[in-house]
Order: C-alpha cells, then sequence, then structure tokens
C-alpha cells in the first residue's frame, strides 16, 4: 500500500473581490482545520483498530465510556484552550477593526 503524505497547510488562495481580509483568514483557519481533523481521525482510527484486535478493549468500548467530572472538567479547560487559540486570528481582526472604527484600543483578554 502507498502512503501519501497531506500537506499541512493550506495554499493561499486567490483574493476574492470584495474579501475582507477577515474572510480570507477564516477560510484558511477552516481548510487547516479540516486538514488535521482529517489526519487525527485516520490515526484515530488505526489506534481504535489496534486496540480492538490487541483485545486491549470490545469494539464498543468507547461508545459505552463515560468519563467522570475530574475528566469532563479537564476535557472543557482543553476545549476552551483550543477554541481561543485557534479564533485568536479572527478575534485580533476584529479588534483591529474595531479599533479603526472607534479610535479605541481593547485591552486583550487571556483565556
Amino acid at each position: 500500500m502507498t502512503q501519501h503524505r497531506l500537506p499541512r497547510t493550506p495554499k493561499k488562495l486567490d483574493q476574492i473581490p470584495g474579501q475582507r481580509g477577515q474572510d480570507e483568514q477564516a477560510i484558511a483557519m477552516i481548510l487547516a482545520l479540516t486538514a488535521e481533523l482529517s489526519i487525527v481521525r485516520a490515526r484515530l482510527d488505526t489506534c481504535e483498530r489496534l486496540l480492538v484486535e490487541a483485545g486491549v478493549f470490545k469494539p464498543d468500548a468507547i461508545e459505552t465510556f463515560t468519563p467522570d467530572a475530574a475528566a469532563l472538567a479537564e476535557r472543557e479547560q482543553l476545549r476552551t484552550r483550543s477554541i481561543a487559540k485557534i479564533l485568536r486570528p479572527l478575534h485580533e481582526l476584529a479588534q483591529q477593526d474595531l479599533a479603526t472604527v472607534t479610535g479605541v484600543a481593547h485591552k486583550e483578554q487571556t483565556v
């Protein structure tokens, strides 16, 4: 079986007339996330199949797993940090636009 390496970063798109910087940034983010998610799903599928094949857990173990409160809290923190990191470029562009319109710079919040 031949392996093909997927590109890690999307190519720059041609400019669309009337497109704002946020639009291009959002499209690039969506393409990058889609590529990364595709890679993660393929690798996760491989891990699940290998673990089932090795008898580490049953095929339905993931679907029937219920995380405890600590795991749920940790997942929520990770999700919050990930969303903030992913959306940071759009947030910064929006703050720049707001500062241009209002003449007031916005103080950055950290998550």
